[in-house]
């Protein structure tokens, strides 16, 4: 794990579950090892995960990927942790839990060294001229791929569409209603590091100015599904908000007869910092590491039991593993819901009412 602390630690391994509150350490006991579920749907972080087992006397700590997994996930932490953390796959992970399970929990040994250089990195701002100060809408994607490849779909595909939109409302000359703003973030492969600067350098006045937030990353996978943030499922206090941007979304595609389905809202990507805040947020996705189910090929075509993108997070993720037509079929989407947002005369009203399905 990227910021995975350095040492060497052997001891049980103990099942915790999600490892996010008190009740999954009741069974645990100081100077183990945790065996954790990375869980999309869990209500922490990792390095939430990671710093409550380092609370509750863990020497080093297993975490394993998601159900419908193949591979490796690329764990980047917002901090250095004091203790080994090792990302495992789900089949590992599993192998392991079924030998806890049993009674029979193995004995593990950690060794890790490593070092956190000091790296300079950039987010890229930029507002339209016009439009309300008090209800901005800032559309985000991140500029930066992990080091073993280039990153054109995680996330050049997002950051390209960003960009194109920015570029469209000034060749168009839109007057605005909304003021937007434009981010392009740094160091997100890194614990979302860009977003999570800037929204934590805003006062509260600044961020009561932002009306919500949408994102883009990762929209060209070649073996694609079109995901939709899942906007119901998110906080009380942001999810009208949330939902109502899902709904436009939704909206694009079956205007174009186009299928979507929705997506984990769980701060995975660039808009976890602005939820965390209290804004409203949504965007898409097309897929990552995770399997496509034999329904997604019916729907988007394609290969079942296959990753969505197969060269995530590695050097074959250049040009050509982009899917244009998809990624054009994205972007006009997120074109529609910035437009109807930039341009809705009062904002806040036409986010928060009720929508209706």
């Amino acid at each position: 794990m990227r910021f995975g602390g350095s040492g060497n630690a052997s001891g049980e391994l103990i099942s915790v579950g999600g490892g996010c509150n008190a009740l999954d350490y009741q069974n645990f006991t100081a100077g183990k090892i945790p065996l954790i579920s990375r869980g999309y749907l869990l209500d922490c972080s990792m390095i939430t995960k990671i710093e409550n087992a380092i609370g509750y006397g863990a020497q080093g700590v297993v975490l394993y990927h998601d159900p419908g997994t193949t591979g490796l996930f690329s764990a980047g932490l917002a901090n250095m942790t004091t203790i080994p953390s090792f990302a495992v796959t789900y089949f590992l992970g599993t192998f392991f839990l079924d030998f806890i399970n049993n009674g029979l929990p193995p004995v593990v040994s950690l060794s890790a060294s490593n070092i956190a250089p000091l790296i300079e990195s950039f987010n890229v701002i930029a507002d339209t001229p016009g439009g309300s100060k008090d209800n901005i809408i800032v559309s985000g994607s991140h500029l930066d791929s992990v080091v073993a490849g280039p990153g054109m779909n995680d996330d050049g595909s997002g950051s390209t569409t960003n960009l194109e939109l920015a570029i469209q409302l000034f060749k168009l000359n839109v007057t605005v209603t909304n003021k937007v703003r434009f981010g392009w973030w740094g160091a997100e492969e890194y614990g979302l590091l860009g977003s999570t600067y800037y929204v934590n350098s805003l006062t509260e006045p600044e961020i009561a100015q932002i009306a919500l937030n949408l994102n883009f990353d990762m929209l060209g996978s070649p073996n694609f599904f079109r995901g939709v943030y899942n906007g119901t499922s998110a906080a009380p206090n942001i999810r009208a908000g949330s939902t109502r941007i899902q709904q436009l979304f939704n909206e694009f595609f079956a205007n174009a007869g186009l299928a979507c389905e929705p997506t984990p809202f769980t701060g995975r990507s660039d808009y976890g910092p602005f939820i965390a805040a209290g804004i409203p947020a949504g965007g898409l996705f097309t897929g990552a590491e995770e399997i496509k189910s034999s329904q997604q090929r019916t729907l988007y075509g394609g290969f079942a039991n296959s990753a969505y993108d197969p060269c995530y997070h590695l050097a074959c993720d250049t040009l050509d593993n982009i899917n244009q037509q998809v990624l054009l079929e994205m972007a006009q989407a997120a074109a529609y819901t910035l437009e109807t947002f930039a341009l809705v005369p009062d904002l806040r009203y036409y986010l928060n009412s009720t929508v209706v399905n």
